[in-house]
């Protein structure tokens, strides 16, 4: 966890107690958590503006509502690839 922490720390947008990343960091963390076998519960999308945050249900996916599997890197991928550049994500994971 300490690698993830020095390799993402500085990335995130701090927003109502959210922890927020940008499409192309929530990918590289998606590739670290296949590259460490850490399961995905959930990835939360939020759209973002000077003066608020609203969440997108649509643009999110939560793995631990369902028994979809925690580890399908792949899918969260392709379903983070395919989602607007100006949303931000929420990941929770192992």
């Amino acid at each position: 966890m300490d690698q993830f922490k020095s390799q993402f720390e500085e990335r995130p947008i701090i927003r109502d107690g959210l922890i927020l990343y940008k499409k192309n960091d929530i990918l590289d963390i998606i590739e670290h958590c296949r590259n460490y076998n850490i399961a995905i519960f959930w990835i939360d999308a939020f759209y973002l503006t000077e003066t608020s945050i609203q969440p997108s249900i649509e643009n999110s996916i939560n793995y631990s509502s369902t028994n979809k599997n925690y580890h399908d890197y792949d899918g969260a991928l392709k379903f983070i690839a395919e989602r607007e550049e100006y949303l931000f994500f929420e990941i929770v994971c192992e």
